[in-house]
């Protein structure tokens, strides 16, 4: 995965979820009200090696490095509610993908059907867009 830039995050990222720009070179995870914001989504893997005593499950945490992947990039998000693609998707108060309405900013055209919450699946990060 080749990022065009280096983040930091500003707090607690979850594996596979959207996250935002909220400062200069700085990332959190999205939520409802980050439309404007809205970067691309966290890689799948988690900050350490799952099964150990007291590891973390985040992607990253405050101040550590986040490897994202950005426009035209194919991911795993991870879906806040059912989805049916091919469906233009933004991110809910948790940065997990939910279908776009009226007036919200897509950042992701989701390839996979979602059951419900929780369920990951392949998307393509795209260009914001704001859907009138």
């Amino acid at each position: 995965m080749a990022d065009t830039f280096s983040f930091k995050a500003g707090g607690n990222i979850a594996p596979s979820r959207i996250i935002a720009l909220s400062d200069a070179f700085t990332v959190t995870q999205a939520g409802a009200t980050s439309d404007d914001d809205l970067l691309g989504v966290a890689a799948e893997s988690t900050k350490d090696a799952p099964g150990l005593s007291g590891a973390s499950t985040n992607h990253a945490e405050s101040g550590d490095p986040v490897q994202y992947y950005g426009p035209g990039q194919v991911c795993l998000v991870e879906a806040g509610a059912a989805i049916t693609a091919p469906q233009l998707c933004t991110s809910d108060a948790n940065g997990r993908a939910v279908v776009a309405g009226t007036g919200e900013r897509a950042v992701l055209r989701v390839f996979e059907d979602a059951g419900g919450s929780g369920e990951k699946v392949r998307a393509l990060v795209i260009d914001p867009i704001d859907l009138d």
